[in-house]
């Protein structure tokens, strides 16, 4: 799990939820939706964390702007950049993951990724 996620829900006083996104190497990811009260109480996630990674935050407000909707919902399912959703709450989480289902099969890596990745590699060095 990565820290910025337990950042997220402290910030967010423990409230939303958690989309897990795990991508094989070929066919859409799988998608796993965990409370964040779940998280904060499962000693093996919390004994898992990593350095920040790929973390999308969405809020309840999407559902009012339908183009930047349907823009993360493409990116939860295909920006192989992302590997944490960050949803304000367990419905926007289960509608997210529930459309980003639908999605063709088209993986990418989004600009952010990429200068993510090059940021890492870089302090890594």
């Amino acid at each position: 799990m990565s820290t910025a996620v337990l950042d997220l829900i402290n910030i967010y006083d423990g409230e939303g939820a958690i989309i897990l996104i795990r991508r094989q190497n070929h066919g859409k990811p799988a998608f796993d939706v965990k409370t964040s009260g779940d998280v904060l109480a499962s000693p093996a996630i919390l004994s898992s964390l990593q350095p920040s990674k790929g973390v999308l935050v969405a809020i309840n407000g999407l559902y009012n702007n339908p183009v930047m909707l349907a823009s993360m919902v493409r990116s939860i399912a295909n920006d192989i950049s992302v590997e944490y959703v960050y949803a304000e709450s367990v419905e926007l989480a289960n509608y997210l993951v529930t459309e980003a289902r639908k999605e063709h099969d088209e993986p990418y890596m989004s600009a952010e990724g990429l200068m993510m990745e090059h940021i890492t590699d870089t302090n890594a060095a």
